[in-house]
């Protein structure tokens, strides 16, 4: 992956030519990289829950086994709520999201070769309950917010992201 970038940065130098690194591109790279993508499911949905897939333009109506991906998006209604399993070696991350949220899956994938997972979500706006399995190696599992970024190796813990884009982290049992 190096090898691409320093190329691409030696042709910028050389000719001054901006180049626009594709979506495509960046998810070869991934890959190049022995990384893989990885899925979470939605184990139980209550009220409204909206999912927007990576590059659609329409919001989707949410459904209980429902599989998400990497730069998936999902936003909840009043009086909703969702639970999703985001799979890890050995146990499960459980991640609730509560009423008028909205949470993307920014980073979902594992290193093939050293079997490292990386976990980040993006909480917008909303309040997010996370039961983080216990992480292994170089593992991490992140929650960015647009004031803030958290990084848990496996504990229980509350982020809560006010309009008036207040940020709120709360841990209610650590390990």
């Amino acid at each position: 992956m190096l090898k691409k970038y320093g190329v691409l940065l030696l042709l910028f130098l050389l000719t001054g030519t901006v180049f626009i690194i594709s979506p495509a591109l960046a998810e070869e790279a991934i890959l190049a990289e022995g990384l893989t993508f990885r899925q979470a499911t939605i184990k139980t949905l209550e009220g409204s829950v909206k999912i927007k897939k990576k590059d659609a333009e329409v919001w989707v109506v949410a459904y209980e086994g429902m599989i998400l991906n990497q730069d998936d998006i999902i936003k909840t209604d009043a009086d909703s709520s969702v639970d999703i399993v985001l799979p890890t070696e050995g146990e499960e991350s459980t991640v609730r999201i509560y009423k008028k949220a909205e949470v993307a899956i920014q980073q979902l994938v594992k290193n093939e070769i050293t079997g490292e997972e990386n976990t980040v979500l993006n909480v917008a706006i909303g309040k997010i309950l996370i039961k983080a399995a216990k992480l292994k190696g170089e593992s991490r599992f992140e929650v960015v917010t647009p004031t803030s970024v958290v990084g848990v190796r496996g504990t229980e813990f509350e982020v809560t992201v006010s309009a008036a884009t207040k940020f709120q982290v709360s841990v209610s049992k650590p390990e």
